[in-house]
This record gives C-alpha cells, sequence and structure tokens, in this order.
C-alpha cells in the first residue's frame, strides 16, 4: 500500500484508462429495450384461410403436432385450432440450448410439411423473437389505390429497409394484392360440358417452363428453354380449355376473367382510413436504437407518392430513449445528494471530490467489466447502474473516513494514508463480496425471471467490484492531496446530538436484547400478513409504453365485416381522445405472418403522446378506457400495452394473470365442464370478467359424400373436394408481370356461397361427361362446432382466462379445490398463465434467499475466524426485511420480481455497516480494551462513516423510488425494498448489534 501511495503518476495513468476505457465500452454497447431473451420455446403457425377450426385441427395440427411430440427433450407441446389459422407451441426445458432446440424443430417440422394440404406453408417463430418487433409504420391511403399503395411498400420500401444493417424482416399488412381472377359460370360449363378440373389442368398446363437441354453451334452451348407463360389477362382468357376439334372452348366461354385483388380475411387501417402496415423485426443482436436511427434515415429520404401519409405507432428506441432519460436523472440527482452528504460529514472539498469522483469511476470501471462479460445496456442494466449508484462510495467513504480518524489524531498524511486503507481492506472487501455473493442464486434462476434479472445482479456485481478496486487503489493514491489542509475535526451538531441519544438508546438494549428480537421476529411476521392482504402480486411492474393495445373479441362466428364494424367504432373513439396522436387497427391475420386472431377477434394500438405532455398517467388512462368500453355490451376487451403483452405471451403462453386449463379425452363433455367452472369462477370472491371462449359455438356447414351415389354417378373424390374447395378459391398457378408475382384464383362467383340451395346446385361432372348437382352425391346440413380446438400434449383441453384481485394465491387455490369437486375420473384441471409462473418465480426466490444468506454466512466465518460472530452480523438481516415491508406497505407498490431482487440486495447490502462494526470491535479488544467499552467504543467511531454510506446509498436511491417516469416502474419496488430496508437496518445495526454481541459473548464466557 505504501508503494502505491508514493507512486501517484501510477493512479494517474489507472485513471485515464479507466475513462477512455469507459467511454470507449459505452459508445459500442448495443441498446435495446430488454436483455436478449433465447427462451427454448417455439411457435409454428399456420395459415390456411377459410378452413374450419375442426379441419385446421385434422389436416394441420394433427401432423405438426404428432412430429413435435416425437421430438426427444419437449417439456410441453400445446396447440390452438380456429378458423383459418393453427399455433403449435413447442417448450423445452429450461437450460436446453435454443439453437440446438430450434434445429430439432425445424428438422420435424420438414418431416411434417409432406403431410399438410397443398400451399400451404408453417413458420417457424421463436418466442424470443416477438421482442424484436422493434418498430412499426403505417402508410395511411388517402388519394392511392390499396394495390398500388401495397406495391410500393413491398417494391420501394421493404428492399431499402430489409437492406439496413440491423435489420432482419419486414412485414407487411394491409392494401390489397393483385390477383388474376376465373370466375366460372356453371352454366357454360354444362353448355360445353366442361369441368372444374379442366379449368384447373388448363391454367396449370399453361403456366409452365420447361427445358429441352442445350444445343451445339459455331462451337457454343445454346441452351433450349421452352416458354409456357401466361403474362396478361388477355393471354389468359385464350387458354384452351377444352379442344373437341375445330371449335376449341376457350376459358373466357366458361368463367370471367378479369383483373382483381386477392381475397383476404383480415382488415387493416389507421387513423381511420386503410393502410398497408409495415412492422420491422431487427436481428437478436442488433442494437435497436442504431437500427431505429437508420430506419429514421431511410424514411425520411423516401418519397412517398400522392395519396400516401407515413406514421409511426410503435417505435421501442422511444421508449428506450425516455427511460434512458429518466436513469440519467435519477444518476445525476442521486449523485448530487450523495455528494451534499459527503461534504456535510466530511466539511473537506477535495475529499468530498474525490469521493464523489469514484462513482463515475466505478461506473466507468463497470462499463468496462460489462462489455468484457458480453452484457448490453437496456433496462435492465441501466436499472443496475441506478440501483448501484448509492452503494458506490460506501467503500470510498469507509476508507477516506479511516484514513481520516488517523488524520485527526495527528497522524502525517503518508501513514494516516497508508494505516486508514490497510485497516480497511479486507472489510470492504467483505462488504463488497457479501453483496455480490447474493447475487450468484439469480444464475440459477430458470424461466424469465432468469433471463431478465440474470444480467441486473451481474451489472450491481461487476460495478460494486469496479467500486472496491476504485477504493483500495485511486482513493489512498490521490488521497494525500485531499486530507493535505486538515487541520482538525469537523464540527457536526447533529452529528453529536444523535451519537448522544444512540448512546442511551444503546445502554437500553443491550440490557434486553432477547426481547427486541423476539419483538421484531413478531413484527415481521404481522407485516407478511398484512403486505399478502393489501399489497397486488405481479410477475413484471407494468412500465408506460406510451402506447394502449386493446383487444377486442367478439361472439364466435361473428363475421369479419361486423367485427370490423366495431374495431372502427372503438377505433374512432380513441382518435376523439386528446392523449391519442394515432392509431392502427387490425381485424383477423393476414397469411405469413405471426398473428394468430380469427375473424372475430382484433386489437387496436394507441400512440399516446409523451409521458410529459400528457396529464395522466398510462395506469389512468387504461383505466378510464376499460370503464368505458365496459359499457358496450357483446364484447369482450381486454387492455394492455404492446411490448408489455408481447412479454407475458412469451413468457406464459396466455396473455393473462390467471387462467384455469381442463384437460379430458371427450370434446362435448369438455365444453359442458368450461361451462360449469365459468359459473364456479364467476360466484369465487375476488374474480371478475370470466372469459370463456368454448360458450358460443360457431355455425358450419357439413357437406359430406355420399360414396354409393358417387360411385353410381362417376363422381371420384377428387372432383368432389376441388369442386368444394372452389367455393373460396383454388390458385393453380401463378405469373410474373413487372416484377410482381401474381396469383391466379379460380372459384365459382360469390352469389354461390351466399345460400344453402346454391351450394346443393354446384355442377359436377358425371363419367358420361353430363353434370349432376352437388346435392345429388353429398348430404348438405347446418351445423355447430367449438370456435377453438386446443390441446396439450396431444391430449384435448379448455382454457378459461379471468381478471383477479386481492390475494391471487388463496383465490387460485379456491378455484383449484371447487373445480375439481366437478371434474369426472379422466379429467384434471389446472392453473396457468403468469400466475404459475409468479409461484414458481417465488419458490426459486425463496430457495435463491436462503442459499444467499448461507453464502453470506460462510464469508464472514472465513473472515472472522470463527461461527458465533457473523450469526451477531446475520441478525441485521431479518431485521431489514421490517423495514423493507413497511416501505412496500406504505406506498402500495405491487409484490413482484423487482421486489424480490431487492430483498436480496439486502441480505447482502445491510451486512455492510455491521461487519466494519464488529470488525471495529475485534480491533479494540485486541488492543486489550473491556468488551462493553469496546462495543460502545466501536459505535461511537463507527457513527460518522454508518450514517455516511446508509445516507449517501438511501439518497442516491431516493429519485428512483420516487420518479414516475418512463423506465422507473422497474426499479422502483427494488428501490422501496432497499431503501426501507437499510434506513432501519442502519438505526438498529447501532443498537441490537452491539446488545447481540455482548448477549453471545457473555453467554459464551458462561
Amino acid at each position: 500500500m505504501a508503494w502505491w501511495v508514493k507512486r501517484p503518476v501510477l493512479s494517474l495513468i489507472l485513471l485515464l484508462f479507466i475513462v477512455f476505457g469507459g467511454i470507449f465500452s459505452y459508445i459500442s454497447f448495443p441498446v435495446n429495450i430488454f436483455p436478449r431473451l433465447s427462451f427454448p420455446v417455439f411457435n409454428i403457425i399456420t395459415h390456411y384461410p377459410g378452413v374450419s377450426p375442426r379441419n385446421m385441427e385434422l389436416m394441420v395440427t394433427n401432423p405438426i403436432e404428432s412430429a413435435m411430440l416425437s421430438i426427444q427433450g419437449v417439456r410441453r407441446v400445446s396447440s390452438s385450432s380456429a378458423e383459418g389459422f393453427s399455433q403449435i407451441t413447442v417448450e423445452f426445458g429450461w437450460g436446453t440450448s435454443h439453437q440446438e432446440a430450434r434445429a430439432l424443430v425445424l428438422t420435424a417440422l420438414s418431416k411434417a410439411e409432406h403431410q399438410l394440404p397443398g400451399g400451404v406453408k408453417p413458420v417457424l417463430e421463436d418466442i424470443g423473437s416477438a421482442m424484436q418487433e422493434m418498430m412499426g409504420i403505417s402508410l395511411i391511403i388517402h388519394g392511392i389505390s390499396p394495390q398500388k399503395a401495397r406495391i410500393f411498400a413491398e417494391k420501394s420500401l421493404v428492399p431499402g429497409l430489409q437492406a439496413l444493417k440491423g435489420v432482419a424482416r419486414i412485414s407487411v399488412i394491409g392494401g390489397q394484392e393483385p390477383a388474376f381472377m376465373v370466375e366460372m359460370e356453371p352454366q357454360a360449363m354444362a353448355r360445353y360440358c366442361t369441368s372444374l378440373q379442366g379449368i384447373l389442368g388448363a391454367v396449370r398446363d399453361n403456366n409452365l417452363l420447361s427445358n429441352g437441354g442445350f444445343m451445339e453451334r459455331f462451337h457454343r452451348d445454346f441452351f433450349i428453354r421452352g416458354i409456357n407463360l401466361t403474362s396478361s389477362i388477355k393471354e389468359l382468357r385464350h387458354i384452351i380449355v377444352k379442344n373437341p376439334g375445330h371449335n376449341p372452348v376457350t376459358l373466357s366461354m366458361v368463367a370471367q376473367v378479369y383483373e382483381g385483388t386477392e381475397p383476404k380475411r383480415y382488415v387493416a387501417r389507421a387513423d381511420g382510413r386503410d393502410a398497408v402496415i409495415l412492422t420491422i423485426i431487427k436481428q437478436r443482436r442488433a442494437s435497436t436504437l442504431a437500427v431505429s436511427r437508420r430506419v429514421r434515415a431511410f424514411l425520411k429520404k423516401a418519397s412517398l407518392p400522392p395519396g400516401l401519409e407515413m406514421k409511426t405507432w410503435y417505435d421501442q428506441a422511444e421508449l428506450i430513449g425516455m427511460a434512458a432519460h429518466t436513469v440519467r436523472t435519477n444518476l445525476l440527482i442521486g449523485g448530487l445528494m450523495a455528494a451534499l452528504v459527503l461534504f456535510y460529514f466530511l466539511r473537506n472539498l477535495m475529499a468530498t471530490l474525490l469521493v464523489f469522483v469514484s462513482i463515475p469511476l466505478s461506473m466507468m470501471l463497470a462499463l468496462i467489466f460489462m462489455k468484457w462479460w458480453g452484457l448490453s445496456l437496456n433496462l435492465m442494466t441501466l436499472n443496475g447502474l441506478t440501483v448501484a449508484l448509492g452503494m458506490l462510495v460506501d467503500n470510498a467513504i469507509v476508507v477516506m473516513e479511516n484514513i481520516f480518524q488517523h488524520r485527526e489524531h495527528g497522524e502525517e498524511i503518508s501513514a494516516s494514508v497508508v494505516q486508514g486503507t490497510r485497516e480497511m481492506v479486507i472489510p470492504i472487501l467483505t462488504s463488497t463480496l457479501t453483496t455480490v455473493i447474493v447475487f450468484l442464486p439469480l444464475a440459477f434462476f430458470h424461466g424469465p425471471a432468469g433471463l431478465f434479472f440474470r444480467p441486473f445482479g451481474m451489472t450491481v456485481a461487476l460495478t460494486l467490484m469496479a467500486s472496491f478496486v476504485i477504493a483500495s487503489t485511486l482513493v489512498p493514491g490521490l488521497a494525500p492531496r485531499a486530507i493535505k489542509e486538515m487541520k482538525e475535526p469537523p464540527s457536526l451538531p447533529l452529528l453529536r446530538r444523535f451519537m448522544k441519544l444512540n448512546a442511551k438508546a444503546l445502554s437500553k438494549t443491550m440490557r434486553h436484547p432477547g426481547k427486541i428480537l423476539a419483538g421484531a421476529f413478531v413484527a415481521l411476521l404481522i407485516l407478511l400478513g398484512g403486505l399478502a392482504l393489501l399489497n397486488s402480486f405481479a410477475f413484471l411492474p407494468p412500465v408506460d409504453e406510451g402506447a394502449m393495445l386493446i383487444s377486442l373479441v367478439m361472439p364466435p362466428g361473428t363475421s369479419l365485416r361486423e367485427t370490423a364494424q366495431m374495431g372502427e367504432r372503438v377505433e374512432g373513439m380513441l382518435r376523439k381522445d386528446p392523449n391519442v396522436t394515432t392509431t392502427y387497427l387490425r381485424i383477423g391475420s393476414a397469411e405469413g405472418t405471426f398473428q394468430v386472431e380469427p375473424a372475430n377477434e382484433g386489437e387496436i394500438v394507441a400512440k399516446l403522446k409523451p409521458q410529459g405532455k400528457r396529464k395522466a398517467r398510462i395506469e389512468e388512462i387504461i383505466d378510464r378506457w376499460r370503464r368505458r368500453l365496459a359499457k358496450i355490451k357483446g364484447v369482450l376487451f381486454f387492455i394492455n400495452q404492446p411490448t408489455s403483452e408481447k412479454m407475458e405471451e412469451s413468457f406464459s403462453g396466455l396473455p393473462a394473470l390467471f387462467g384455469l386449463t381442463i384437460m379430458g379425452p371427450k370434446e362435448d363433455k369438455l365444453l359442458d365442464l368450461a361451462n360449469k367452472a365459468e359459473q364456479l369462477m364467476s360466484q369465487t370472491p375476488g374474480i371478475t370478467g370470466v372469459n370463456n371462449p368454448y360458450k358460443i359455438k360457431v355455425p358450419e356447414i357439413n357437406i359430406t359424400l355420399r360414396r354409393d351415389k358417387a360411385s353410381f354417378y362417376g363422381v371420384d373424390g377428387k372432383s368432389f373436394s376441388q369442386t368444394v374447395e372452389a367455393l373460396y378459391g383454388i390458385v393453380p398457378a401463378r405469373l410474373t408481370k413487372e416484377q410482381v408475382t401474381i396469383p391466379i384464383w379460380v372459384r365459382y362467383p360469390p352469389e354461390f356461397r351466399r345460400t344453402l340451395g346454391a351450394i346443393e346446385n354446384l355442377p359436377l361432372v358425371k363419367k358420361d361427361g353430363t353434370m349432376v348437382p352437388l346435392s345429388t352425391i353429398a348430404r348438405i346440413q347446418e351445423g355447430e362446432a367449438p370456435p377453438m380446438i386446443t390441446h396439450i400434449n396431444g391430449t384435448r383441453q379448455v382454457t378459461l382466462t379471468a381478471d383477479v384481485g386481492g390475494n391471487i394465491f388463496s383465490t387460485a387455490r379456491k378455484v383449484e379445490q371447487r373445480v375439481k369437486r366437478i371434474l369426472p375420473r379422466g379429467y384434471r384441471a389446472m392453473v396457468i398463465g403468469q400466475y404459475r409462473d409468479l409461484v414458481n418465480t417465488g419458490l426459486v426466490f425463496l430457495i435463491s434467499l436462503i442459499a444467499a444468506v448461507i453464502l453470506v454466512y460462510l464469508i464472514l466465518v472465513v473472515q472472522f475466524q470463527e461461527t458465533k460472530i457473523p450469526i451477531v452480523i446475520m441478525a441485521t438481516v431479518p431485521l431489514s426485511f421490517i423495514g423493507a415491508l413497511v416501505g412496500l406497505l406504505v406506498t402500495r407498490e405491487s409484490v413482484d420480481v423487482s421486489a424480490m431482487v431487492g430483498v436480496l440486495m439486502l441480505v447482502g447490502t445491510v451486512v455492510n455497516n455491521a461487519i466494519v462494526l464488529v470488525d471495529t470491535v475485534k480491533r479494540y479488544k485486541e488492543a486489550g480494551m473491556e468488551l462493553t467499552m469496546a462495543l460502545q467504543e466501536a459505535t461511537r467511531s463507527r457513527t460518522r462513516p454508518i450514517l455516511m454510506t446508509t445516507l449517501t446509498t438511501v439518497l442516491a436511491l431516493l429519485p428512483a423510488a420516487i420518479n414516475h417516469g418512463p423506465g422507473s416502474e422497474i426499479q422502483r419496488p427494488l428501490a422501496v425494498v432497499v431503501i426501507g430496508g437499510l434506513f432501519l437496518s442502519t438505526l438498529l445495526t447501532l443498537n441490537v448489534v452491539p446488545a447481540f454481541y455482548y448477549m453471545l459473548s457473555k453467554g459464551k464466557k458462561g
């Protein structure tokens, strides 16, 4: 130490290295909203427009589901089959390699694809990739055709955006896609004895490329191509369907052939008008801020055609920017408040500056460590830096204050620095390790909690280790200049008064330590009971994203047009809200996307004004709209925020805190049990808004082939199936025109889909070439079907969701017990949703808390070389929990993962003051001082540094605890817990720890 103090140039070199290394690390960090999420969970989404839930289950879901269930290591496979889409979720055990799991899913999927209907293509979605949807842009159509708007987006914007560094994919929906329509005329087909199969074959056969090899000519090879492609409506009309001789039948003679648009089962609008919607998905490792800047720069230069207006309805970069501003504000205010505390106690400007400078230096060194460790800047790591702020100066304060004490006793400057630092290096190293070690259990947090809070814990740990490096090197290296002008101890009247009161309190606590500990234990139990009754529970705190996402669900079977009208009504109401700047509406799902809503469901995103420009917080706005939309009868509304919903569905697969799943073999029995469970849940106190999606069945028309009749008339099964498919449309070929791929749709005119009579009269070709109505060879009946068919591991199930108020744990237990009473043999029920994640996280947290206490205790045993003294220090831990619970009860912050991590932090933080205090007692005893005197003198001498470290930490965290800016929601529960626990434990440390030490020492002597 003396060697380092005598070489201040080394301190300067280290200082410059930290500054430049920190700056370089900061500017090269990727910046995202959350840590990189690599879940071993995947969605396989398949769109098949116009297909009923039962057909989706049989034709699409079952083949893929069977393939997924055969994968070794799969924990659970769940599926949903609804009108027009199938979704299969494959979950591997946590800890499985994401890349390996993805490869296994892709291999199994490739084997299942050949069992799917022609033209049906599943898409694979990584659950974590939902968080990579970083920006949503709407091209609002004013005076341009929807078809031209779509072509402009796909041909002018998408290629340029796709080429930008960091962009993975662009999803485009809305507008109109061009198509060549062939609408058959059954009467003309009968007149010319032309069949549907003949038309499909003619279109297919006249859109082919053929190869004739090559011809050697003039010493060169000429490749021979056969070009049989249709390039225009005119050519399509002249395709020969049947050629009986001199009078060939062309396509225009048996069908209406015209340029149209592809049929679609969704609606996309923005600000009350038709729109083309672009969703930008970034690459997994790319920086959201950097990609957003590139996208905005590209769009700014883009020249829009007349009649298009561009607006952004979602941008993660805006939330990151606002959250970063909140963090910077908290850091600045917290740092200044810590500096004021330092100056009050030290009354030495140079010493205050030296200790204060340790804050940015520790953070810069921490950034170097974080860069080396592979972390990124996101809400979790930024909040980790904020939380660590108050503790950064603790080590520097302890070292500097001890140097001051030696100087106050008249020692020479160099000796004061060397001796003062040497005495404190081991205690501050131990106190740092006790704080860092409590985050070790976070490495074993499985699931979402681990993915989110592991980077947070690593950030805090690395930052505190950096503060130890600064306190043990730069502070003593530069301290001689800081204490050079010091002549006498500062006069602190408030400190003297506090120490006098504390001395009186100490004398009383030393007489009754057992009673005080017993009272603290009783208080802890009472507060835990109050917390369970009064505070809400959640998985993650909601972040104010500056946007609302309103999901609307109409009764199953509601038409797309009817649902769209309801969506437009709500969108119109939102546009009148002065807090709303733009809206985006989508009803149903587009092919080739990860959207999985049927025609009776949709979502509306309402972007709000920035937080500083609106009068109400997001919670108030959501509550107001929840009450307002509840007045609309016959529609279910769920209000969330865009990123929050993505997180919640990614974590639990259910966009709700609470859900009940019933599993069993028979469909009818399950639907009956779902209705009974709905009644039981509605009658349970604390449960509202029960959603039973199986309550109303969807109507369907079943056309069943009568094989005896079909055989008699010579109609084969393929002709029957194609006739039914042609009601919606069949695409036998595609052509390319001006670099745009255009499908050719062959279908019956719309009037054949309006009445049962029209369907009954659809013509089929008999074996003699004449026509027979469909009703002759098929049974046509109206029926009903469930709106959705869901499986878990191949077993049918139904899931009901609900809102839960009050104590969610007791409510969930009551529901589970009540429902189990009505279940017959072979059926079982379980609670799912984020509630299940919350329970599992709570169990993991409890184990982590016990592990953290044991680890801290073992470190203390190693330092003090005995087992009883560490028990004295560990007594501060349950005492700190009292302050934490009081903080949560007073502020009514929710009990979530953030608060749990705050409790973990307390285990390692509150022992720091006790470590230094007990170490001082030990040194005084070794110097020959009597026990009682050693305790009193150690308490007196360590009061100032203990108060300094506590006040700097508390005041540095105070902005995080009271700030309601964007991004503050995640750190606020943690800050409240740490402030409450640290504040109370400090007061008790100066009294209970000496008293408990005295009690154990007396017992040891006895």
